[in-house]
């Protein structure tokens, strides 16, 4: 199976010239794989979150690049979560999955990368539970991978952000202002490699969208990478006279988003969920 260079992407460049113990050893001493503690925290009390619950039923694992790609689109997520009376906590110190340690690396490095990756999905989990959280909802897709591969036995706890709202959103009556998106849901070459045998309910995602009255979705090409073929998927949305991309997968939303400029918006699928619950 050919997989996408990933960690030839620009923006996956994450490694920064460190060596694999290097990152190893950030992982372990800050959590995140490149990013101080000190920094997350003030981004997420910068645009809204408040600090965790002492315990909660569910944990939400943010990613720990996420907290600043996505900051908006994570704190419309937990509004969600508050407007649907889920109760969540999320952890002070969370580790990297380890992801951009394997993109970084081959061979019998790739293998050691991947051993760690365990360990530091599995601290996170063992956190969580001290949480006493009996599921875990990802905001990245990576971490829900790896997570779900790592632990087949507890898969079902192990649970991609739209599992832990989908349920009581489809029984809601959503509804935003009229309105045409393209959406595009991403190939989803990359569990194929990195964790072989685990998949998300992608289709049920989708299925969602018909349910929100005012939105028509225009469903653009899911065989290309977003990474390799970000030009591409715009360049379709183009020809389809759509203004609008929505993503449902970080790796679509910030990759095609870097080529979209003011060609095509980009929107996130926490904010127009947020939206149709609102009504607006």
């Amino acid at each position: 199976m050919r997989i996408p260079d990933y960690h030839k992407a620009p923006w996956l460049q994450v490694a920064a010239g460190r060596t694999l113990d290097e990152q190893m050893e950030y992982i372990r001493k800050h959590g995140s794989h490149g990013i101080l503690p000190t920094l997350r925290s003030m981004v997420l009390r910068g645009v809204g979150i408040p600090g965790p619950k002492e315990t909660a039923k569910n944990c939400i694992a943010f990613g720990c690049y996420l907290s600043f790609i996505t900051p908006l689109e994570l704190r419309d997520y937990l509004e969600i979560l508050d407007r649907l009376g889920i109760e969540y906590t999320y952890l002070d110190k969370e580790y990297c999955c380890g992801l951009p340690m394997v993109f970084s690396t081959e061979g019998e490095e790739r293998e050691k990368a991947m051993k760690a990756a365990r360990q530091f999905v599995e601290m996170n989990r063992d956190a969580a539970q001290q949480k006493r959280a009996t599921t875990i909802s990802y905001f990245c897709p990576w971490c829900t991978y790896l997570a779900k591969s790592f632990f087949p036995g507890e898969a079902a706890r192990h649970v991609y952000y739209p599992d832990l709202i989908i349920e009581k959103l489809e029984k809601r009556t959503l509804r935003i202002a009229p309105t045409t998106m393209g959406y595009y849901e991403g190939c989803h070459t990359r569990n194929r490699f990195y964790a072989p045998g685990v998949s998300l309910d992608w289709a049920r995602y989708r299925k969602l969208l018909d349910k929100i009255e005012g939105l028509k979705v225009v469903d653009l090409p899911r065989d290309v990478c977003c990474i390799e073929s970000a030009e591409r998927i715009v360049e379709a949305a183009e020809k389809r006279n759509l203004d609008t991309i929505l993503c449902s997968c970080v790796s679509g939303y910030v990759a095609i988003g870097g080529v979209a400029g003011g060609r095509v918006q980009m929107k996130y699928l926490t904010e127009v969920l947020l939206q149709s619950l609102k009504g607006q």
